[in-house]
């Protein structure tokens, strides 16, 4: 019996590879072609809303380093493209797409910390990290807009710049990002001896086209401690912070497919399915991974 049900395991492993890999790490990474396709109706009410972490999958395609994903339970968030409109002048196009987020609950992109300590001590080689990204959580409801700008040329569009505003009619963004210090202790950064974790509420995520590194700009609205309200001072923080904030390193992959959202809003298309976010952590995968440990640990 016991080589029956090990050899079952060894099927479902093997069914399963085919759409898992594992990293230097032994962290299991989803490798399913695309990601989600999410309805664009433009203010269409007969259509059913989207699913917000779909909505919003950019945020573990554009992740540099390992990111795992999770939902509230109970969770009803849903977003949707309300509005298009858009204008030309000479070969110069802009489109603006107007979207809302209702609903309850939070969705939440955890980085791993392990990749992304090892990814930025070795680009900054400093005995302390400041600022490093911990999450991005979206939580309840609210409005935003993307704003498209691009050229012609040769008679094809192609879009330079998306900025997608959550802040818009005067709603609070629903959008944070959780930060963290750490120092090099005993030569080796430690994740549980982090510390000064901040809560950064974000209003604007810019991506732009360029030849060089992919890059994404953040606008804030307000910079809190973790155990802090939010208030005039953090507000007044966030605005300071956005004179000195420089881009962050962003996924070219990822950069490129929110380019290629940009596009298929100015040209009014009613579906855009993603690539598949391959930085992004599965609790499918995950399962996949302890199956198998347990045949690797099995003796035969």
């Amino acid at each position: 019996m016991k080589y029956i049900l090990i050899t079952i395991l060894y099927v479902l492993i093997v069914s399963a590879s085919t759409f898992a890999a594992v990293a230097s790490d032994n962290t299991v990474i989803d490798l399913e072609a695309s990601g989600p396709t999410i309805k664009l109706d433009y203010g269409n009410t007969e259509t059913n809303p989207n699913p917000a972490k779909n909505f919003l999958y950019f945020v573990p395609l554009v992740s540099p380093t390992l990111v795992d994903s999770s939902t509230s339970q109970d969770n009803s968030q849903t977003a949707r493209v309300i509005s298009f409109s858009t204008k030309r002048k000479g070969n110069r196009f802009t489109t603006v797409c107007d979207f809302e987020m209702a609903g309850q609950g939070h969705h939440t992109n955890q980085y791993d910390p392990i990749s992304m300590i090892d990814k930025y001590s070795k680009i900054k080689k400093d005995k302390t990290l400041k600022n490093m990204l911990d999450y991005i959580k979206v939580e309840g409801a609210g409005f935003g807009s993307m704003e498209i700008t691009g050229k012609t040329r040769k008679d094809v569009d192609v879009v330079d710049q998306i900025k997608v505003h959550f802040n818009k009619r005067d709603c609070k963004s629903p959008i944070s990002i959780g930060m963290y210090s750490v120092k090099k202790s005993d030569d080796k950064f430690d994740y549980d001896a982090r510390f000064d974790e901040t809560i950064v509420r974000v209003n604007t995520l810019i991506f732009k086209r360029s030849k060089n590194t992919a890059k994404m700009q953040v606008v804030v609205a307000s910079i809190a401690g973790s155990d802090e309200k939010e208030g005039f001072w953090s507000n007044l923080k966030g605005a300071l912070a956005n004179i000195f904030i420089p881009p962050v390193e962003v996924d070219e992959a990822g950069n490129k497919a929110m380019l290629d959202f940009g596009l298929a809003l100015s040209q009014k298309q009613q579906s855009f399915t993603f690539p598949k976010a391959k930085n992004l952590i599965t609790e499918t995968n995950q399962i996949a991974f302890k199956w198998d440990k347990t045949i690797a640990d099995a003796s035969f």
